[in-house]
């Protein structure tokens, strides 16, 4: 199976418009990261294996959020409404709060957990630092502190709990708790600053705030440069000019030797401690626009938030630096056959693919274009409302989508005989009975997720993981059924045993014949026969779900276009309907793959060979989506980055006996030797060194270093494993380096299409980088 087998529609039209990462924060205990973007919205990415965002809160409130912090596990925001926000993060939501606190004093611009998790500090414009509890309804005043001079930038605890240090224009002030005694500290009276830099004291500002748990307190500000002082004694131990604008974060790692500084260029520069001073190390590239923020998780990996819109990781030794795209969120693009559908903000965009010419030869990578996209149909919603989901029947003729305010929205595509033009009729949605739902209310049964079953069969997720199934005729869409709720006893124990909290309904996917139904949290892979009601919980792995894709085996996978598969449920007995059988690929954050048998949850044989195949073509990316082809032979899943296509008719016949051992290739090129990545994987003495080659786009190899007494490499083995290569002859792999793929789907025949956002067209959404903005083009 070759890549080159495949016609890819490249899609990247579409419109989307990047938003910044405003504020990063870490939960140990959960492994988990949130993030803030400047529209508001709030994401969750999980951090246990690979990093990947697993849901988004949307926000609608007018106040920029400035701040965010975990505490025993719940995440708090603060505002510039002075508002401080609980959020929910059992359930997805829109616009729902837990509870929120107003601050004494007008915005709040900093919030800090203590290190035993007892109190949250929050700053805010008027000199406050409030204190406050956790209880189970949200947060409750402790005491204020003394009043402090202009407004608190930022705020960190000591470690023990006794201290709190808060920052504000020009000044360190460090509060006693118990005693509520604050000395303060004016920036810049240390001799070691000169009379030019005393000049500028005028308009010197803190950004950034940070103390070490041996009392070293660090202090960035808007000369770009970094100060560490004594908590102690009050007293100046060393400062480094670190960028050449503010420096708007910083973080350190898990032995307190090293800090880490992200200011107004996009440069992070990693500051060392020898003895007593402190000293600039080296710097860690990568992000286009000033980096706001920072993080390190328990795993020592760097995390960092850009402007740039880009999440940044980073890890050392071996070095390994990649970052992640933001991407749509998941259910806001939708493809059927050659029609794509795509909401955003206030509208959706009904486009329609252009054709191609012919393939004359397989080395062939560009088909010309025989005829132009066409935007189908524009829809546009209040000014007030936005898009949630959206979705297209497999006719490509009806058009779903939810919103915050309107819920469920339904469009039939129209052509009228005799004329050119096309129209859209819209399609009735019935109210839902309340019997159904008497303990929900209006915001529990908000639709957050859309996926079609057949031409008359809807899938609707609401906010409270309820699976509503609906049926559409020509002109009026009505609930027809709920199925059981993935929460239920059967899936309860799963649950407990996984240890986790997090039962969000994430993932969907159905069969092309419409009678399976795969619905899956980050633990949880349920299927669903729509014709008898009845379900299979699949097994349990150790790592979360990332992606799942079910294909029925018998009849036509295609969708047949017929009566809704809601009415043959209603009016069949479940013992006289048989059971679909099929199968369920779905992937795991660790890349480990499984296919099992949808009606005994047994693993098959293609799951077996299948198992550790994606981690031979690349280890830093989870799987976002799968599809199977219209036969059921090709399986193509995706990433941000590449496409994997496999063959199950290869898979299965290939002769795994005869694999062959690992394999060794010496390697003297002067050029591979004297490469800068290969150096940083040399970390011991002189001879043989064996380490993982990660400077590659695989893990498939490994190297022995050979140097010489000025730990000089003179040559390397490199160990080839034969796995790897066959996976590679029985895969198919489409790389893209210029872009970030959101979706792609297997179409009719030998068709692709990928849906991607390029990185010149997100640049060109964004405003000018801060370091370009203040000091001109490089």
């Amino acid at each position: 199976m070759t890549a080159r087998d495949k016609i890819i529609h490249n899609i990247q039209f579409l419109d989307h418009t990047a938003s910044a990462i405003q504020r990063l924060a870490y939960d140990d205990t959960t492994d988990k990261l949130a993030l803030v973007r400047s529209d508001n919205s709030i994401e969750l990415w999980n951090c246990t294996h690979r990093i990947f965002r697993q849901k988004v809160i949307k926000r609608a409130n007018k106040g920029s959020i400035e701040c965010l912090v975990f505490c025993k596990s719940r995440l708090f925001s603060g505002s510039l409404d002075g508002k401080v926000i609980e959020h929910p993060l059992k359930h997805c939501s829109n616009v729902q709060q837990k509870s929120s606190v107003v601050v004494t004093g007008g915005a709040c611009w900093c919030l800090a957990a203590s290190y035993d998790q007892t109190f949250i500090a929050a700053g805010s414009e008027k000199g406050y630092v409030l204190l406050y509890t956790l209880t189970d309804d949200g947060l409750q005043y402790s005491k204020v502190l003394e009043q402090l001079s202009g407004r608190v930038i930022a705020v960190s605890w000591l470690k023990s709990g006794s201290h709190l240090v808060a920052a504000t224009v020009a000044h360190l002030h460090i509060c006693s708790i118990e005693r509520g005694m604050v000395n303060s500290i004016r920036l810049g009276r240390s001799l070691e600053l000169g009379k030019s830099a005393k000049k500028d004291m005028t308009r010197l500002m803190l950004w950034s705030l940070l103390v070490l748990p041996d009392f070293t307190i660090v202090a960035g500000d808007s000369r770009g440069m970094v100060t560490f002082w004594c908590g102690k004694t009050q007293t100046q131990i060393s400062s480094v000019t670190s960028h050449k604008g503010a420096v708007l974060s910083l973080t350190h790692s898990s032995d307190c030797n090293s800090v880490y500084a992200a200011g107004a260029d996009p440069t992070i520069r990693h500051l060392i401690r020898h003895g007593e001073k402190w000293f600039n190390s080296h710097k860690i590239e990568g992000h286009t626009h000033d980096v706001r923020s920072l993080v390190m998780d328990r795993h020592d990996r760097l995390l960092s938030g850009s402007a740039d819109s880009r999440l940044g990781v980073f890890s050392f030794p071996p070095k390994v630096v990649y970052h992640i795209s933001q991407a749509p969120t998941v259910g806001s693009v939708s493809i059927s056959g050659e029609n794509v559908l795509h909401g955003s903000g206030h509208h959706l965009q009904w486009w329609r693919l252009g054709g191609h010419g012919h393939k004359h030869s397989s080395k062939q990578d560009v088909l010309p274009s025989t005829q132009g996209r066409v935007l189908v149909a524009r829809i546009v919603c209040h000014e007030e409302d936005s898009v949630v989901c959206c979705a297209l029947n497999p006719s490509a003729n009806i058009a779903g989508y939810a919103t915050l305010r309107r819920n469920l929205k339904l469009y039939r595509l129209n052509k009228p005989s005799g004329c050119t033009e096309l129209s859209l009729t819209s399609i009735s949605v019935g109210a839902i009975a309340r019997s159904s739902s008497e303990s929900s209310s209006a915001e529990d049964l908000q639709i957050r997720r859309l996926l079609w079953l057949t031409d008359h069969s809807l899938v609707a997720i609401t906010m409270n993981n309820q699976i509503q199934v609906w049926g559409i005729s020509q002109e009026k869409a009505s609930l027809s059924f709920v199925l059981p709720s993935i929460g239920t006893a059967t899936t309860a124990d799963i649950l407990l045993s996984n240890n986790t909290t997090d039962e969000d309904l994430l993932y969907l996917s159905a069969s092309q014949c419409g009678q399976l139904l795969v619905a899956a949290t980050a633990t949880v892979c349920v299927v669903y026969q729509i014709n008898t009601g009845k379900h299979t919980v699949m097994p349990s792995h150790t790592s979360l779900i990332t992606a799942v894709c079910v294909r029925s085996r018998h009849g036509s996978n295609m969708s047949n276009g017929g009566g809704s598969t809601s009415s043959k449920r209603c009016h069949q007995s479940p013992s006289s309907v048989a059971a679909v059988s099929g199968t369920v690929v779905v992937a795991y954050a660790d890349l480990i793959l499984r296919e099992y048998d949808v009606l005994d949850a047994s693993i098959t044989p293609f799951g077996e060979r299948i198992a550790n195949a994606i981690a031979q073509n690349q280890n830093r990316l989870v799987v976002q989506n799968m599809s199977w082809d219209e036969h059921g032979d090709v399986l193509s899943l995706h990433d941000d980055t590449r496409i994997v296509f496999f063959s199950k008719k290869s898979v299965l016949g290939y002769s795994w006996d005869v694999v062959p051992k690992k394999k060794f290739k010496l390697v003297e090129d002067d050029n591979l030797l004297n490469n800068k990545n290969l150096m940083l994987l040399y970390g011991g003495a002189n001879g043989a060194v064996q380490q993982q080659l990660t400077n590659g786009d695989s893990n498939n190899s490994s190297i022995e270093l050979y140097v010489n007494k000025k730990r000089r490499v003179r040559h390397f083995n490199t160990k080839i494993d034969p796995v790897a290569e066959v996976w590679s002859k029985l895969s198919g792999v489409v790389s893209r380096t210029n872009s970030t793929i959101v979706l792609a789907q297997q179409l009719a025949g030998d068709a692709v299409a990928s849906v991607e956002l390029s990185f010149d067209a997100v640049r060109a959404s964004l405003p000018l980088p801060l370091d370009i903005a203040k000091f001109g083009s490089k």
